[in-house]
């Protein structure tokens, strides 16, 4: 139901405010706007505060625009500026309680002028050269109406239960009336920021598939969902990004419609930028947004999101009007080196140095499974975190585990990594250095920083990295466990 369950309240999410919106009609004057700039007044003789702000919606944020003392001589306050707004969902905050009330700007709907007494319209407003936020307010007004109806019902039904099924028929009466409603509003009002905004509240409805089975069914269900998530967002349209609906519709599209796997979500990632590009800006705030969201790493193995994004949009040269150059190079060049090392990747083969000279190769460990430590004397956090490491070898070593030990230091410092060995019980694992740096470990591993793992199978695939020696006893656990799992065809040995 679209206006008493918690589901159906984010078909009028963009509505709720401090403020209790309603409307009476009032005629509005069709006089064409001039082709540039805005400028919009407003009077609300009740508000004593000298100062109004014009605030507007991006993404989930909220920024303030522009900025308006009262006139005195007048009573208005004026938003003006040379350059057209971008169309979307944009508010006049009241402060100091900061209540808003929110405003349609479209292309056609720039120069217009709004009387009320504060930000409850209840109390009145009259609306000069704004017809598509006209129909906004009556939208709201009818909304705000329907839900105090439904509220009554359901506040009936819970002092009389036995009333429980006649309130239920109606409440669906009252949820049709809204779809209805919601209908004609985006069929009489096409191409408008609010018919954009109302077809974006509605929910999508999935077939009725003929599948009995539980669990095929509702696998169906989720397939059909994920493919027609947006069918009522206009991704193309340069001002969803201006609205408080379309970032909630991507973040759940991404985080739980997707599988939580690097390559799924870097598809989905895909899949919705591609439907933006249309929209320029949109393009632009959603990749740059997802880039750096990618580019922390704070989930192992998702960097292979950040480095999918930058290979496949830098070097087309779309992101060269809102990238500069020096950094586009930067992130090219750290994706570059990020991908050789992403999990699922084969790892560089190592051609190391014992205490005594003697040459062990990482790829002639013959374990199941391998850490491969980077470490330094003189890190701290290596000192703190080899303890744990030595007990979980302990543990492991007898379970086809191998730990390969590199100690990062040059042929001047070399010797401080075995008398740090000596001191801090590491001697049963593989130790080695390679003070000359023939092998090119730190740029074959990244090893910008100690203490840095990577978890490698037999075949030297790395199946795990960037976590901590602590973590390591439940990482080796959980991986025995799947690896046992898929010998067993999905059963646990």
């Amino acid at each position: 139901m679209l206006f008493y369950t918690k589901k159906s309240l984010v078909s009028v999410a963009f509505i709720v405010s401090a403020i209790c919106f309603s409307a009476f009609a009032v005629s509005a004057r069709d006089a064409a706007p001039p082709v540039e700039g805005y400028e919009i007044k407003v009077q609300l003789s009740d508000f004593k505060n000298d100062t109004l702000l014009l605030g507007y919606y991006l993404a989930d944020k909220q920024y303030i625009k522009d900025t308006s003392i009262r006139d005195k001589s007048t009573g208005f306050f004026t938003f003006k500026g040379a350059k057209t707004l971008p169309s979307g969902m944009y508010m006049l905050v009241l402060p100091p309680e900061n209540q808003f009330l929110q405003l349609l700007i479209s292309d056609k709907e720039q120069h217009f002028t709004l009387i009320a007494h504060d930000a409850d319209i209840t109390k009145g407003y009259k609306l000069q050269n704004a017809p598509e936020n006209e129909q906004f307010f009556k939208y709201i007004d009818f909304i705000a109406n329907q839900s105090k109806a439904a509220n009554l019902l359901k506040a009936e039904r819970t002092k009389d239960t036995t009333k429980a099924p006649a309130i239920k028929t109606k409440l669906e009466n009252l949820d049709a009336s809204v779809k209805k409603y919601q209908e004609e509003v985006i069929r009489n009002n096409p191409g408008t920021t609010l018919a954009m905004l109302l077809k974006a509240t509605v929910e999508i409805e999935g077939p009725n598939f003929n599948i009995k089975n539980e669990d095929s069914l509702k696998l169906a269900n989720y397939y059909y969902y994920k493919e027609h998530w947006f069918d009522n967002h206009d991704l193309k349209n340069p001002a969803m990004l201006r609205t408080p609906v379309l970032y909630g519709r991507l973040d759940y599209y991404i985080t739980k419609l997707t599988p939580q796997h690097p390559d799924s979500v870097g598809e989905s990632i895909v899949r919705v930028l591609e439907m933006m590009k249309p929209a320029k800006e949109t393009f632009q705030y959603y990749f740059v947004h997802y880039l750096n969201e990618y580019s922390k790493n704070t989930i192992v193995g998702f960097d292979a999101v950040y480095v999918k994004l930058a290979k496949k949009y830098i070097p087309t040269g779309i992101t060269d009007s809102f990238i500069d150059k020096e950094q586009r190079e930067k992130i090219m060049k750290d994706a570059t080196a990020l991908e050789p090392v992403l999990i699922g990747k084969k790892g560089a083969n190592l051609r190391m140095f014992r205490q005594d000279s003697s040459i062990v190769n990482l790829y002639d460990v013959k374990s199941k499974y391998t850490i491969l430590y980077f470490w330094a004397p003189d890190c701290s956090h290596c000192k703190k975190s080899i303890p744990h490491l030595v007990d979980f070898y302990k543990k492991w070593k007898t379970k086809n585990v191998e730990i390969f030990c590199v100690c990062n230091q040059p042929i001047g410092t070399v010797k401080t990594c075995w008398e740090a060995v000596k001191e801090r019980n590491m001697g049963e694992w593989i130790n080695v250095a390679d003070p000359y740096e023939l092998s090119h470990y730190r740029s074959a591993y990244r090893v910008l920083t100690t203490p840095k793992i990577y978890v490698l199978d037999q075949d030297k695939t790395i199946i795990s990295k960037d976590i901590s020696s602590e973590q390591l006893d439940d990482l080796m656990t959980r991986i025995v466990e799947e690896d046992a799992k898929s010998a067993g065809g999905g059963k646990s040995k």
